[in-house]
């Protein structure tokens, strides 16, 4: 996953030790891998989604090797839409029955949002609320480079770990939302963004 694009490629696995695993790879997936250090397998043999660390890797051969295996809850795109992250650090408002919570965008899709937050109560409070979101959204149609937009939206889930100071929070937009074009082409022009830097990168490996 790269900034929010999942790169899903083939890959084989080549030998299993008892400790390490040795996988192929396509060009791209190197590339991402490499710059990760860590990676999801799928397969349909697979009860879960595995994520996996990279202990060795080489983009000559196009092989890697993987350690330190771990079952995912959920699926690692278990959220429906495509995602991505924005191009710079763009601040949110979570605003609820007056109060309001500051964060950052973490990725963004036409139905739904995740943004980076500091713990509070505040925040715990947050879950399965009704919000509205504001923040600015870059578009080549307005004069100023760029749109707010000021969208209703449900807060889904409300991720912490232990000893990180923020908090990851989901939230799904209104299904009435007028923006929702606007986020497409966005989401869309982001998206070549991203795939033209790593295509960029792996000419360079």
């Amino acid at each position: 996953i790269y900034n929010g694009l999942v790169i899903n490629t083939p890959s084989k696995i080549l030998k299993v030790m008892d400790d390490a695993v040795y996988i192929t790879f396509e060009q791209l997936q190197g590339v991402v891998i490499n710059i990760e250090q860590k990676t999801v397998l799928q397969s349909s043999s697979f009860l879960h989604d595995i994520l996996a660390e990279v202990k060795q890797i080489d983009l000559k051969k196009r092989i890697a090797v993987l350690e330190n295996f771990k079952f995912l809850k959920t699926n690692a795109n278990s959220r429906k839409y495509a995602r991505v992250t924005t191009s710079s650090k763009n601040p949110v408002s979570i605003n609820v029955n007056g109060i309001t919570v500051n964060g950052y965008i973490l990725d963004l899709s036409i139905k739904s949002i995740a943004i980076k937050v500091k713990n509070s109560q505040k925040v715990d409070g947050l879950k399965l609320m009704d919000v509205s979101l504001i923040f600015n959204i870059p578009t080549a149609k307005e004069d100023k480079g760029y749109k707010q937009l000021n969208l209703g939206a449900k807060v889904v889930s409300v991720i912490s770990k232990d000893g990180d100071d923020n908090s990851k929070v989901i939230c799904d937009f209104d299904e009435d939302s007028n923006d929702e074009a606007l986020l497409m082409e966005y989401v869309y022009e982001r998206q070549k963004e991203l795939i033209i830097e790593l295509k960029k990168l792996s000419k360079l490996n």
